[in-house]
C-alpha cells in the first residue's frame, strides 16, 4: 500500500547540498553509505615472482618406484629463471595427475611426500585447483579420505621451515589466505581475502587471523602467547595495506548472476572475478519488469505545476540511487536531502527503499535531538549522507 498524502505532496523536493571533503559528516537522522565505503590491498597484478612465504616449500625428489616428484620454490631470487606461481601450479598438477592414475588401485598414493607437497602448493596458490584435485582423488578411490588429505597438507605446511619471527609468521598467514594468485588486501584496518567460490572479496577478522597463527605456529619461538598471536595478525594486516585497491575497482554491480556494468551504452553481465574487486553483493539479479505501483508512487510524489519538474526530480532520484548501488556516490561529495515542509510526501518511503539496497552495517541513525551534540562516531566510515527532514 502507498502512504497517504495530502494536497501538499506536490511540494516534495530533492535538494543536493554541497559538503566539504575535509569536514567531518554532519549528524544526520538517516545516513546511508554506498558500497564503495566497503570497497582497498597489494595490487594482485604486481609481480608473479612474489614470494609465497619467507622460506621455500621444497618437495623431495621421488624415490624409485614412487610417484615422480617436483620441487616448488615460491621465493624471490636474483636469477631470471625463478618459476612463477603459474609454473609452480602447473608442475604440481602434473605430479598430482600421475598420482591420480595410480589412485584407483592405491589408496595411499596421495599421501606420498611429493604428492602432499604438490597439494600444499595448490592449497597456497590455487584453492580452486586444490578443491578440484581433492574431489578427483575421492572419485578415483572411495577409500581416500579428503579430510585426511587436508590434515596431511596442513601438517606439511606447518612443518615448512620459517624463521621464528613475527614477520615470517605473518607472511605465511598472508600466503595461506592467497587464492588463485590473489593475495589478501587490508583497507581501513580490515583484511579482505578473495573467495574463489563466490568471486567476492570477503572480510577476515583480526581474531580469525590470530586464531590461525595459534593453530599453525603455536609453540614456536616468539609464538607462544596470546599477544604473539594478535601481533602476528595485526602485522599481516599492516603488510597487506593498499588504500587505493578498492577505490580503483571497476564500476558495476555484483549480483548472483555475475558482475553487471555499462559498456558502450549497453548493460553487460560478466563472470564475477577477483579483478572486479567487489566486497558487496546484492542477493538478487536485477530484471527489467513493469513497476506500476512504484511508478504511481513517484508520479504522485513529484507531481508539479512547473513544466518538466516532475521528470527532472525522478531523473535526479534515479541518479542518486544508481550512484549508491554502484558505489560511486562518495566521489561527488554531496549530502542528499529529501525535503518537504508539510510532511507525508513520500520521503520516508523513498528512504526505506534505498536503505534496503545498502548492507545494514552501513546504515545508522541519529535522533534530531542530538544533532547539536558532538556525536559523530557512527559516521566516521560514512562516504555519503542522506537526510530526511520536514
Amino acid at each position: 500500500m502507498l502512504p497517504e498524502k495530502n494536497s501538499a505532496a506536490s511540494a516534495a523536493n530533492i535538494k543536493i547540498e554541497e559538503t566539504q571533503a575535509t569536514e567531518q559528516p554532519s549528524d544526520t537522522d538517516i545516513t546511508v553509505t554506498d558500497k564503495s565505503s566497503q570497497d582497498n590491498l597489494p595490487d594482485t597484478q604486481a609481480s608473479e615472482k612474489k614470494d609465497a612465504i619467507d622460506s621455500p616449500i621444497s618437495i623431495p625428489a621421488s624415490e624409485p618406484g614412487e610417484v615422480e616428484g617436483t620441487t616448488s620454490t615460491a621465493v624471490e631470487s636474483d636469477t631470471d629463471d625463478v618459476p612463477t606461481n603459474q609454473d609452480l601450479i602447473d608442475t604440481a598438477l602434473q605430479t598430482i595427475e600421475r598420482a591420480l592414475d595410480k589412485a584407483p588401485d592405491d589408496s595411499v598414493v596421495v599421501f606420498e611426500g611429493p604428492v602432499i607437497g604438490s597439494m600444499a602448493t595448490l592449497r597456497q596458490l590455487s584453492m580452486a585447483n586444490y578443491q578440484n584435485c581433492r574431489a578427483k582423488f575421492k572419485k578415483a578411490n572411495k577409500a581416500i579420505s579428503v579430510l585426511a588429505i587436508d590434515h596431511e597438507v596442513e601438517q606439511f605446511l606447518q612443518q615448512t621451515e620459517l624463521p621464528s619471527t613475527h614477520h615470517a609468521f605473518a607472511s605465511a598467514l598472508i600466503q595461506s589466505q592467497t587464492f588463485d594468485g590473489h593475495a589478501p588486501v587490508s583497507h581501513n584496518g580490515q583484511l579482505y581475502a578473495f573467495d574463489p567460490i563466490s568471486g567476492m572479496w570477503k572480510p577476515i577478522t583480526v581474531d580469525h587471523l590470530a586464531r590461525r597463527a595459534a593453530e599453525r605456529f603455536d609453540g614456536r619461538k616468539n609464538c607462544d602467547r596470546t599477544n604473539d598471536y594478535k601481533n602476528i595478525a595485526e602485522h599481516a594486516i599492516t603488510l597487506t595495506a593498499d588504500p587505493e585497491f578498492f577505490d580503483n575497482a571497476p564500476v558495476g554491480l555484483a549480483c548472483p548472476d555475475g558482475f553487471i556494468s555499462i559498456q558502450d551504452g549497453q548493460v553487460v553481465t560478466q563472470l564475477l572475478t577477483a579483478d572486479h574487486r567487489q566486497r558487496v553483493q546484492i542477493d538478487f539479479t536485477p530484471t527489467e519488469i513493469p513497476t506500476p505501483q512504484f511508478d504511481e508512487f513517484l508520479d504522485e510524489t513529484f507531481q508539479s505545476d512547473v513544466p518538466n519538474e516532475k521528470d527532472q526530480q525522478i531523473t535526479l532520484l534515479q541518479e542518486v540511487v544508481g550512484a549508491l548501488m554502484l558505489g560511486i556516490a562518495h566521489r561527488y561529495q554531496k549530502a542528499i536531502i529529501f525535503y518537504d515542509p508539510f510532511g507525508r510526501a513520500g520521503k520516508g518511503t523513498l528512504e526505506r527503499c534505498i536503505r534496503e539496497l545498502v548492507p545494514k552495517e552501513y546504515v545508522t541513525a541519529i535522533s534530531p535531538f542530538n544533532w547539536g551534540r558532538n556525536i559523530t562516531w557512527p559516521l566516521l566510515r560514512v562516504r555519503v549522507s542522506m537526510w530526511s527532514v520536514n
